[in-house]
């Protein structure tokens, strides 16, 4: 919706704003907030006390955001290059100090062991920042109204988020303990570097992008990294609700259930991460098109060298870093080692003046980091050859995803060529504007929509002749075919 309000220059100097924001939000926490799912799952008499020094430290990282960006606005404008955004400054670090103090909400009712809540208030933070976001956007159009609008939102769910720490903590603010707080950043922070290393990884070629190229390029540039919906949520979810129970088994030193634990968790992502790679791998442009307009057309090449790295989204590991101190050392050192090689293979980049260069360099750094640390942190909790035996079902859905793609990719390739034919028949029929409008749209979904049917029906019986689905999962297809079949009847 933004992006067909926006001019696209404006639309890169939005992106530009959120990618400051959610870097911040995300890194200066220093992985504190995350820190929840461990002690929540522990001593009971402390939880009031891990709470309370959650909250100071979430509230003093938002300070030290808003404070260098509303004294020092000229740091933006040397970032990227471009001295409009030095005016937003203040407002983007009223909007990080807001937003790093409610993501919080996000994650303590999860960590609280309430996990319908915690989707609860994961939606409708999500559905209450669309709302707001898109109402500025279409009402008044311009970057400072969406983030005003966003810092509304933050604040009511501060609010929210206060309410439920009172109510399911109440008077955690009387706990503080000095060792304690101590004890509790000696665990957290560790991690915290690690996310911000991370963050070097996931956010750093925007940085370079926005300082070597103008708005307009980094809009085409940030159409071609977006996020697809839904999909980073399902992995964090996952990591979420393994975390506490990943404490408990390396208490227990139940090496041989994690292990198992961790190898079904991963095949059931794989069952999605797989399939979805392949899929919006073949239909990139299409998908592009539609959901950006023609004018972004060039992102979808970046978009596919991109997508690499989901299907690494069904690796969990995080859940065992966290119940290993010693792995979270390991993991740090991994990513200093891989944060000086991006930084490196950037700069190299940058130099091509090619958009493709910098986004290859990221994932290829990336994708290396990833398998050498999955392979380190397999050995620390005894992975052996025996167990390859657990993950086998991988491979079927691999093969499975492959097959199916394989055969979508000719009839893709037909339906890209005739429907719009078809549609441009039936539209010219019509003097009406709208309508001519709408064929191009109109013609991608069906495009979309046929390219599913195709790729899904083929993933679905190739899973059932292979084995690929377990017995679970059969029965939740079957019911939903009975289902589907009643309600037809």
């Amino acid at each position: 919706m933004i992006v067909r309000v926006l001019p696209i220059a404006e639309f890169g100097r939005y992106r530009q704003v959120f990618v400051i924001v959610t870097t911040l939000a995300t890194t200066l926490p220093f992985g504190v907030g995350i820190s929840s799912f461990y002690y929540l799952a522990r001593k009971v008499e402390q939880r009031p006390a891990a709470i309370f020094n959650i909250v100071l430290f979430l509230l003093f990282a938002g300070g030290v955001a808003f404070s260098a960006l509303a004294f020092f606005p000229n740091l933006l404008a040397t970032v990227f290059g471009d001295a409009e955004i030095e005016e937003l400054s203040a407002l983007i670090g009223l909007l990080t100090w807001v937003w790093i103090f409610s993501l919080f909400l996000d994650n303590v009712a999860v960590a609280n062991r309430e996990a319908r809540l915690g989707a609860m208030f994961f939606v409708g933070s999500q559905f209450s920042r669309t709302i707001l976001v898109l109402f500025a956007a279409t009402t008044v159009g311009t970057v400072r109204s969406i983030i005003v609008a966003s810092i509304v939102q933050a604040a009511l769910q501060s609010v929210v988020l206060l309410a439920y720490l009172i109510r399911r903590f109440p008077g955690f603010w009387k706990s503080f303990e000095l060792k304690f707080f101590r004890e509790h950043l000696s665990y957290a922070l560790p991690f915290g570097f690690i996310g911000l290393l991370w963050h070097v990884q996931t956010d750093l070629h925007y940085f370079f992008v926005g300082y070597n190229f103008g708005p307009t390029e980094f809009a085409i540039y940030a159409v071609g990294c977006f996020q697809l919906p839904l999909i980073g949520m399902l992995s964090e979810s996952v990591n979420s609700v393994m975390i506490p129970r990943m404490s408990e088994l390396q208490l227990s030193d139940n090496r041989v259930e994690m292990i198992r634990l961790v190898a079904k968790a991963t095949r059931k992502l794989a069952v999605v991460y797989f399939p979805v790679f392949i899929f919006f791998f073949i239909t990139a442009e299409t998908l592009i098109t539609l959901l950006f307009t023609e004018q972004y057309k060039g992102s979808a090449t970046i978009f596919r060298i991109f997508i690499l790295m989901l299907p690494t989204g069904a690796l969990i590991s995080d859940a065992i870093v966290r119940a290993y101190k010693e792995l979270g050392q390991l993991l740090l050192k991994f990513r200093i080692l891989s944060a000086i090689v991006l930084i490196g293979a950037l700069f190299l980049a940058a130099k091509t003046n090619s958009l493709l260069a910098i986004v290859t360099a990221t994932v290829g750094v990336r994708l290396a980091e990833t398998i050498l640390a999955e392979i380190a942190i397999f050995r620390r909790i005894g992975f052996k050859r025996a167990d390859f035996s657990l993950f086998k079902g991988i491979w079927k859905i691999g093969f499975c995803s492959l097959i199916a793609g394989l055969l979508t990719i000719p009839l893709y390739l037909l339906s890209s060529e005739y429907i719009p034919l078809m549609t441009n028949a039936v539209v010219s029929r019509s003097d009406t504007t709208a309508l001519i409008s709408l064929s191009k749209p109109v013609s991608n979904a069906a495009i979309m929509a046929f390219s599913f049917l195709v790729f899904t029906s083929s993933y679905l019986f190739f899973l059932m002749k292979t084995g690929g689905l377990e017995d679970d999962e059969r029965r939740l297809i079957d019911r939903l075919w009975f289902i589907r079949n009643k309600e037809s009847i």
